[in-house]
């Protein structure tokens, strides 16, 4: 008997029910297949009934690949692969249903690589996927829209020593990009993503557009973005810290430091938003600073920032 590995966060499915249900969702009669994480086999083995035109499988557990190509010799291609190092695009040929028990540790990356990344490029025409309920609830997530409309008390002095937070009117769009990923990525951070390097850097060299750096020991570990296109309301539209450099008060002092340059300016009104993807410490943060919720609301991941 195969046990599920928890560093692969593997998770079989046994239940012949659900199995049913699962592949009898869409027609794939006929159709090009890819199973993702097929673990045992047991999905395999349904859909094999439904008579797929060609069906791929992508495990990345070396055992369980050899025992589906024991199993399923010459119905089934097998590619022992980590799927987040694929390039779909250029494997099928033509567009696929896609089936996938997604493995609970790599779920959201699987996810943003597949409907994020790709923009419109979609090699698939289905996507059929099961994920925990902690990550089901990710994918959706609550907008507090906030305003300040008169200057906060502010403390900008930076809780630790060494580093430098450097106003970069004309970013380079590929560091940008870095850091962009780098902070939001957990968060699911997508909007920009979707941007070409034109769209986007129309956006950061507008001339009421303004991005502050933070710098550590020649690294770039946070950003904050802010515009007055709309002057005399200032939208702050981003606050982004590296993960491993939270928790130490840098947050708050990025945002101390970008408030004050903000009122320096006299606007009547300043907002910012944040929703359940981003980090837990941000809306008590925004809320501490002097920011009060004025509007909720939820949205799909695809409209988040």
């Amino acid at each position: 008997m195969i046990k599920a590995k928890k560093s692969l966060g593997q998770n079989f499915l046994i239940d012949k029910n659900i199995l049913n249900e699962i592949v009898n969702i869409v027609d794939i009669n006929n159709k090009i297949i890819l199973e993702v994480g097929p673990g045992t086999g047991n999905l395999t083995s349904q859909i094999l009934k439904k008579n797929p035109k060609k069906f791929f499988v992508v495990e990345k557990d070396k055992e369980l690949s050899k025992k589906l190509e024991s199993n399923f010799e010459n119905k089934i291609i097998v590619i022992n692969e980590d799927i987040l190092n694929l390039d779909e695009t250029t494997i099928f040929g033509d567009k696929v249903t896609v089936f996938g028990n997604l493995p609970y540790n790599v779920s959201t990356e699987i996810l943003s690589k597949w409907i994020i990344d790709l923009k419109d490029n979609f090699w698939f025409d289905c996507l059929i996927l099961m994920f925990q309920k902690e990550v089901a609830d990710r994918i959706t997530a609550d907008v507090t829209m906030l305003e300040m409309l008169s200057p906060p008390k502010l403390n900008l002095k930076w809780p630790i020593s060494g580093l430098a937070f450097i106003e970069n009117p004309e970013p380079e769009i590929k560091q940008y990009r870095a850091i962009y990923h780098a902070v939001g990525d957990n968060h699911f951070w997508v909007n920009r993503k979707r941007l070409t390097d034109g769209q986007l850097g129309a956006l950061l060299y507008h001339p009421e557009n303004y991005v502050t750096q933070l710098w550590k020991d020649n690294e770039c570990i946070g950003f904050t973005e802010y515009h007055a296109r709309h002057f005399p309301q200032m939208e702050i539209v981003f606050v982004g810290l590296l993960a491993s450099e939270t928790g130490k008060g840098l947050g708050r002092a990025m945002l101390s430091h970008t408030l004050q340059k903000i009122w320096n300016r006299n606007p009547t009104r300043v907002i910012i938003e944040t929703n359940t993807l981003d980090h837990p410490s941000a809306l008590p943060l925004y809320q501490k600073i002097g920011f009060k919720p004025y509007k909720h609301k939820r949205v799909s991941i695809k409209d988040t920032q």
